[in-house]
Protein backbone atom coordinates (compact mmCIF):
# COMPACT_ATOMS: atom_id res chain seq x y z
CA UNK A 1 0.00 0.00 0.00
CA UNK A 2 1.34 3.55 -1.25
CA UNK A 3 1.85 5.83 1.71
CA UNK A 4 -0.15 9.01 2.08
CA UNK A 5 0.93 11.77 0.33
CA UNK A 6 0.74 14.96 2.43
CA UNK A 7 3.08 17.38 0.85
CA UNK A 8 4.78 17.91 -2.95
CA UNK A 9 6.45 14.68 -3.42
CA UNK A 10 8.73 13.59 -6.43
CA UNK A 11 8.21 9.72 -6.75
CA UNK A 12 9.78 7.08 -9.31
CA UNK A 13 7.05 5.09 -11.36
CA UNK A 14 7.54 2.31 -13.79
CA UNK A 15 4.13 1.81 -16.16
CA UNK A 16 5.57 -1.93 -18.18
CA UNK A 17 3.85 -3.12 -21.39
CA UNK A 18 3.10 -6.66 -22.00
CA UNK A 19 5.71 -8.70 -23.59
CA UNK A 20 2.65 -9.48 -26.71
CA UNK A 21 2.82 -5.86 -27.15
CA UNK A 22 6.56 -6.16 -28.47
CA UNK A 23 8.79 -2.88 -28.89
CA UNK A 24 7.53 0.25 -28.11
CA UNK A 25 10.87 2.52 -28.65
CA UNK A 26 9.46 4.13 -31.60
CA UNK A 27 8.15 7.58 -32.64
CA UNK A 28 4.28 6.99 -32.98
CA UNK A 29 4.35 5.71 -29.38
CA UNK A 30 6.58 8.67 -28.25
CA UNK A 31 4.03 10.91 -29.74
CA UNK A 32 1.56 9.03 -27.48
CA UNK A 33 3.32 9.48 -24.78
CA UNK A 34 3.36 13.05 -25.39
CA UNK A 35 -0.15 13.30 -25.66
CA UNK A 36 -0.89 11.33 -22.84
CA UNK A 37 1.28 13.26 -20.49
CA UNK A 38 -0.67 16.29 -21.43
CA UNK A 39 -3.98 14.54 -20.35
CA UNK A 40 -1.94 13.95 -17.15
CA UNK A 41 -0.98 17.04 -16.34
CA UNK A 42 -4.81 18.52 -16.59
CA UNK A 43 -5.14 16.04 -13.53
CA UNK A 44 -2.25 17.83 -12.06
CA UNK A 45 0.49 15.45 -12.42
CA UNK A 46 3.58 16.83 -13.10
CA UNK A 47 5.67 14.56 -15.14
CA UNK A 48 9.34 15.77 -14.43
CA UNK A 49 11.53 13.52 -16.72
CA UNK A 50 10.16 10.09 -18.57
CA UNK A 51 12.31 7.60 -20.33
CA UNK A 52 10.99 4.99 -23.18
CA UNK A 53 12.29 1.44 -22.65
CA UNK A 54 11.99 -1.55 -24.93
CA UNK A 55 8.90 -2.45 -23.20
CA UNK A 56 7.82 -0.26 -20.02
CA UNK A 57 8.54 3.41 -19.34
CA UNK A 58 10.65 5.04 -16.32
CA UNK A 59 7.91 8.47 -15.00
CA UNK A 60 9.71 10.92 -12.91
CA UNK A 61 6.51 12.47 -11.39
CA UNK A 62 5.47 14.98 -8.99
CA UNK A 63 2.32 15.27 -6.80
CA UNK A 64 0.67 16.75 -3.62
CA UNK A 65 -2.05 13.84 -3.28
CA UNK A 66 -2.60 10.58 -3.50
CA UNK A 67 -5.58 11.35 -4.97
CA UNK A 68 -3.57 13.61 -8.11
CA UNK A 69 -1.24 10.60 -8.13
CA UNK A 70 -4.53 8.14 -9.25
CA UNK A 71 -6.13 10.81 -11.72
CA UNK A 72 -2.93 11.87 -13.27
CA UNK A 73 -1.76 7.77 -13.62
CA UNK A 74 -5.13 6.68 -14.43
CA UNK A 75 -5.55 9.36 -17.79
CA UNK A 76 -1.91 8.59 -18.75
CA UNK A 77 -2.22 5.04 -18.79
CA UNK A 78 -5.47 5.26 -20.55
CA UNK A 79 -4.43 7.63 -23.28
CA UNK A 80 -0.96 5.48 -23.65
CA UNK A 81 -2.70 2.05 -23.41
CA UNK A 82 -5.61 2.68 -26.19
CA UNK A 83 -2.73 4.02 -28.56
CA UNK A 84 -0.81 1.34 -28.16
CA UNK A 85 -3.70 -1.34 -28.34
CA UNK A 86 -4.07 0.83 -31.40
CA UNK A 87 -0.46 0.87 -33.09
Amino acid sequence: KRPVIKKASALHLTIKVRSNKAEIQSKSILKTLHHAIKRARLMKLKVLHYTLEYNHVHLLVEVSSNKQLHQGMQALGISLSKAIKVI
